[in-house]
Order: structure tokens, then sequence, then C-alpha cells
């Protein structure tokens, strides 16, 4: 939401919308998390469960200097930047085997796009196999979430072999902090996923980035290939929370923590 329309009520009124839709049988579930102050009231007063299977943060430190910068207190009290720099190195060191070189030997290739086609559909269908829930993109919905400008458009690379869409990682950077959105492939396919996230930490390199950041379940696919690229568990969770808006909506599955889940979203979406 635009932060000139915060405070004006637009979201309850949403939410209102989306309860009195006539839905005609289908099932209908709303997702937030509890991160943003207003989302956390809807959450509070809509009577909202935790999702079983929380998201928590994820971080990769690119520049100890720049998280020195960015991070210069620890419970208040002010720390000493060759302190913060050291500690920061440390977390930096602390990964699995180093990314892949863009010189390794590859059956398939990664490319920066600007826009997505048709093979969207197959892949998520595809990928959708290793989930109990997972957000079903068309052409139209990915480019609404992540290609259209209005809404800050965001740089997208898609892994491709022989013509088919085998992946895609979507990433965005605001000032020193960068964000690995989304990054999606087929199943069994863990060294597409491997190529794609180095393919958008090199990005983030070169954009001067000083940390990266991703929100990912406690168990999922992925969770092994983002660990080896550097990044590790902060055990901060997103306080993800799902509510029902019909009783035998048959949401119930997402209190469990063995669901698999893939979900990228902002702050609040309907299903």
């Amino acid at each position: 939401m635009h932060p000139s329309q915060r405070g004006r009520g637009i979201w309850l009124r949403r939410q209102r919308w989306s309860e009195a839709l006539d839905i005609d049988g289908r099932e209908l579930v709303h997702m937030a998390n509890a991160t943003d102050p207003a989302m956390a009231a809807i959450r509070a007063r809509g009577g909202m469960l935790p999702v079983g299977n929380q998201p928590r943060t994820l971080l990769r430190v690119q520049s100890p200097r720049g998280m020195a910068s960015l991070h210069a207190s620890w419970r208040g009290r002010r720390v000493p930047r060759a302190v913060a720099v050291a500690a920061f190195t440390l977390l930096r060191a602390a990964r699995w085997p180093a990314l892949p070189s863009r010189r390794r030997a590859a059956t398939w290739t990664v490319r920066d796009a600007d826009q997505i086609d048709e093979r969207i559909e197959t892949l998520c269908a595809r990928a959708a196999e290793q989930f109990d829930m997972i957000q079903l993109h068309d052409r139209e919905s990915f480019t609404w979430r992540y290609l259209d400008p209005r809404g800050g458009a965001r740089p997208l690379a898609l892994a491709e072999a022989d013509g088919e869409l085998l992946g895609y990682v979507v990433w965005k950077q605001v000032g020193p902090e960068g964000f690995l959105v989304d990054v999606l492939a087929v199943p069994d396919r863990l060294d597409v996923v491997r190529s794609l996230v180095a393919h958008a930490l090199r990005a983030l390199d070169a954009g001067g980035a000083a940390s990266t950041s991703c929100w990912l379940p406690r168990r999922h696919p992925y969770r092994s290939e983002l660990r080896r690229a550097g990044f590790i568990d902060t055990r901060r969770a997103a306080g993800l929370g799902f509510r029902q808006l019909r009783p035998d909506a048959g949401f119930d599955f997402l209190s469990d923590e063995r669901t698999r889940i893939h979900f990228s979203f902002g702050d609040g979406i309907d299903v």
C-alpha cells in the first residue's frame, strides 16, 4: 500500500469486502504476516491461526563493513566498529561450500529477463508437486506480482534448457539491503535452484548490497541450497497466519508444521 494511504482503514475495508464476496463454493483463505503493525492489528482482531511450518528470516552477509554500518548496536548498546566488522566477517565465513563458478559446465543457461511467457504455467504446475500449498501463476499474475513498474519492478532471471523453463529467481535491492524475493524450479533440480540463487547474489554483490535476506519455511526443499549459499537462520519468525473465510474451506492443514508451503507475498493475500 502506498505510504500516503496508510492509516485510513483501507485494509480493514478490503477485509470486509473479501468476507462479503459470493465465492460460490470456492475455497478462500486470508493469509497475513504480523511484521507490519496494520496487519498485526487485523490478525489480532480477526482470529487468525499461526501457520505450522512458519517462515523464518534467513540472512546472508554480503559486506561485513557494510553490515557494521547498518547494525552498530547490540541489545541497545553501541558496538565498536572493529568488533562489528569482525563479527560479521565470521558470519560471512559460516557457510557451506562456495557458490558455483559461472564457468562451471551446465546443461541449462541462466539469463536476465524483463518479461515472462506462458511457460510459467507449466513450471508452476510441475513445481507444485513438491508442496502441499503453492501460489500458481499464469503470465498475467506473474507480471502483476513481479514485473509491473507501478509496484516497483524487480529483477528477474530465468533458467532454461532447450526451450524449457526450468526455474526463475526474483530479487530486489533497497539501498544497502538485498532481498531474495522468490525462487522456484521444477522438482528434483536443486542444481538449478543453486545456479539461480548464485545469479541473484552476484547481481546484489555487484550492486553493493551489504546483506541479503529472505523468508523461508523451516521445512523447505531449498533450505540446504540457501545454507550452501551462505544464508544463516536468524530464527526470527515471519508471524505468518491464516484465517479461513468459510468454516468448511479445508485449509486446516496449514496448522500442521509438516505442511510443505511455498509462498511469496507482501503483507497479505487471499487464496
